[in-house]
């Protein structure tokens, strides 16, 4: 259960960041057929400061997972052209639109695995640049996948802290004690 729940997260997470791409109202099919990049972002939505985030997520109940990422404006950039990338390879139905309260609401369907499709639903809240919260109900379908697994909800709190502390590059997260350093696996000081 809990690899098909990280799997709802990946795609969760990757149509999130794709959407910060789109303008409001844009399908991801639109993008390409405007003769804009489908891969690259939309530089006039706002993206996340560089510094030091905090991202809180629980999903489907469990208890909420904590993690400190240090980003950069290069990594924000990349984030948003890795998601559309991935959203125009594997996603059909994208839609984003402009909540009145602010925010916007996203839909998709994307398939995550052979045979298996993910068909997400939610809302984005905050300014993107400083704070924002997140909930998604991602339904799995698919072979083998069990019941309680099917449908999952997820909420996601990120909040700017700071600066990166010094020696925690961009790219690196801590999570449970644990420092991870995705450029080699390299331990930090």
């Amino acid at each position: 259960m809990r690899s098909f729940a990280i799997a709802a997260v990946l795609a969760t997470s990757a149509l999130a960041l794709a959407a910060c791409g789109q303008k409001d109202g844009e399908a991801s099919g639109d993008t390409a057929a405007k003769g804009a990049s489908a891969s690259g972002p939309n530089l006039g939505d706002p993206m996340p400061k560089a510094g030091l985030w905090e991202q809180t997520m629980s999903v489907g109940g469990m208890q909420a997972m904590s993690m400190k990422i240090c980003l950069d404006d290069a990594m924000a950039k990349e984030a948003i052209e890795k998601g559309n990338a991935s959203q125009a390879a594997k996603c059909t139905n994208v839609k984003r639109a402009k909540l009145p309260t602010g925010g916007f609401s996203i839909e998709s369907t994307c398939e995550v695995g052979e045979g298996v499709t993910a068909s997400t639903k939610g809302v984005i809240t905050g300014n993107m640049t400083s704070a924002y919260r997140m909930e998604m109900t991602t339904s799995v379908t698919g072979p083998n996948i069990p019941k309680e697994a099917a449908t999952q909800k997820i909420v996601m709190d990120s909040k700017l802290l700071g600066p990166c502390p010094p020696g925690m590059n961009p790219g690196v997260r801590e999570t449970g004690g644990m420092i991870i350093d995705p450029s080699g696996m390299k331990p930090q000081k």
